[in-house]
């Protein structure tokens, strides 16, 4: 790195510059004060009261715009400047002060590594080297001002100017390395959402170090979910590893950073097994660090590459500060979807509310539009709630409610639903289920209800609740969501007149739309009858 990052980067050059003001002011004094020869005195004048003006409209500049960078052509001609005075100097030194030039010159190479950085430092010398070689050659320049001054200058500044080089390097190194944590930060507080954290998160990894693959990796229990996966410019989806035996194992053990840059002759002594994420090849630089929040650890972020001594250990810092920025962006959107879903709950039954329910309806029909597959609803109401609240009061009713819900979920899958619809009326959606599976699982529920055990607080027995069912299929009944809710909602309450604990229409019905061919079963609806239990 060889630039500022940004035109906003200060240049803190003004101390260079205050000491060459004051150098000049020395000057300047020096041939006001002592006795020299007139040519000397004239030409030490011009030099200190020319680079006093020059030094002086530089300081402010600098001391009233310190974080302004200067433009590209003043660069240029503050260089070429620069050899021009050092080689005046070296012309004229019998008539300056002594050492002036000695000085003079390493301020101006000072400037320049600070500056320009390493290459029009090394341009500058050498061009002021072969610039005063061609006059001693050509008898302008004597023998010993070009031995002794420019000897001890060129050793004095190549010291000094590589000092500052290294400095500056490193110094910009982590002005860059701190911006990217800036914007990393930005970018990752504009959003909330789990997944965008995600792919934020891996995109500044990427951005930030030289690593041929990383992933991303959070702890599910005993197992790490490599959330996203990128090698060699290839994504790989999601999976699962186990944690025995690995270098991640190690990093989450001590929550501390891993920094392993010859992985032959190093993976031997943390008693690693070859696991392979991504391309079946063994990387050569490997680095891993923890993400935690609180103290505690709930994943990692690791970079690696193909080569050998690819990160430093400011690659570790970088990256350190970044697993704890993406640590605490995964920590609020989790909270955040925490806080969404529990939204969308029932709060007494800890199933969809009415409004989550009929929205993850809508988006169930819309998938099944497009796959061709049919959605059963099954529309489910407490028979005689009232009479549970009136004789045993009100909490009995939400036991009621509680044990309606566990005798639903006894036979649904993980791919259905349920939600409160009001009151004690419940809805069930069964995606690729046809209307005989959908009686199949109404049936099923009142028997685990009918069987179910039932006492008041005394531990006295209740007669356990029964429950009326209505079924509607789409698109075959209706083919959108209020319509289908609608004809589900007419069933059940027909179910209700024909006496309630009944379940509408009956298995006649289905098998006659079966045997009809209106309800021919597709493969996936052939699983659901396997795995509807």
């Amino acid at each position: 790195m060889d630039r500022f990052p940004n035109s906003q980067e200060a240049y803190p050059v003004w101390p260079a510059v205050a000491t060459a003001l004051m150098l000049n002011a020395v000057l300047v004094g020096y041939a006001l004060f002592t006795p020299l020869p007139w040519l000397s005195r004239q030409i030490s004048l011009l030099f200190g009261l020319s680079g006093i003006a020059i030094t002086t409209r530089a300081l402010f500049y600098f001391l009233r715009s310190p974080q302004s960078k200067p433009k590209r052509s003043a660069n240029y001609l503050g260089l070429i400047g620069s050899g021009v005075v050092i080689l005046l100097a070296f012309g004229l030194h019998n008539h300056l002060m002594p050492g002036y030039t000695t000085v003079l010159g390493i301020i101006l190479i000072t400037l320049t590594a600070v500056v320009h950085g390493r290459k029009a430092t090394y341009g500058l010398f050498a061009a002021v080297t072969l610039t005063a070689t061609g006059l001693y050659l050509l008898g302008w320049l004597e023998a010993h001002t070009l031995w002794q001054e420019a000897t001890l200058f060129f050793l004095t500044s190549a010291l000094l100017a590589e000092t500052i080089l290294r400095l500056r390097q490193s110094y910009l190194q982590q002005v860059n390395h701190l911006n990217i944590l800036n914007r990393a930060a930005r970018a990752l507080a504009s959003t909330i959402e789990y997944h965008q954290v995600i792919n934020l998160a891996c995109s500044w990894v990427q951005e930030s170090l030289p690593a041929d693959s990383y992933f991303l990796g959070l702890l599910h229990r005993d197992k790490l979910h490599l959330e996203l996966i990128h090698d060699l410019g290839e994504y790989f989806p999601p999976t699962e590893v186990t944690l025995e035996d690995t270098l991640v194992a190690h990093v989450i053990r001590r929550a501390q950073p891993l920094l392993i840059n010859d992985m032959e002759l190093e993976r031997y002594k943390y008693k690693q097994s070859v696991r392979y994420v991504g391309q079946p090849r063994i990387s050569q630089s490997w680095l891993g660090v923890p993400m935690s929040v609180g103290g505690k650890v709930i994943g990692v972020i690791v970079v690696a590459s193909y080569r050998k001594n690819a990160f430093s250990n400011k690659d570790v810092w970088l990256l350190e500060n970044l697993a704890q920025l993406v640590a605490m962006a995964i920590a609020n959107a989790r909270h955040h979807q925490h806080v969404e879903e529990r939204s969308q709950l029932d709060s007494l039954t800890q199933v969809l509310n009415h409004n989550a329910f009929l929205e993850t309806l809508e988006r169930a029909l819309a998938q099944a539009r497009s796959t061709g597959l049919p959605v059963s609803l099954i529309m489910l109401d407490v028979d005689y709630f009232k009479e549970y609240n009136d004789s045993f009061g009100h909490l009995m009713g939400d036991q009621v409610l509680k044990l309606i819900i566990e005798a639903i979920r006894q036979h649904i899958k993980r791919t259905d639903w349920v939600g409160r619809w009001g009151g004690e009326e419940f809805a069930i959606a069964l995606p690729n289920a046809t209307g005989a599976q959908a009686h199949r699982v109404a049936q099923r529920i009142r028997e685990t209800l009918r069987q179910a055990t039932f006492t008041d607080r005394m531990g006295n027995p209740v007669k356990p609740p029964t429950v009326s069912q209505g079924i509607a299929v789409f698109p075959d009944e209706a083919d959108e969501a209020f319509a289908l809710i609608d004809l589900a909602d007419q069933r059940l309450y027909k179910a209700k007149s024909r006496g309630r604990d009944q379940v509408e229409p009956d298995a006649d019905f289905w098998e006659r739309k079966t045997d009809s061919g209106d309800e021919a079963l597709s493969m996936e609806q052939a699983t659901y009858l396997q795995t509807d239990g």
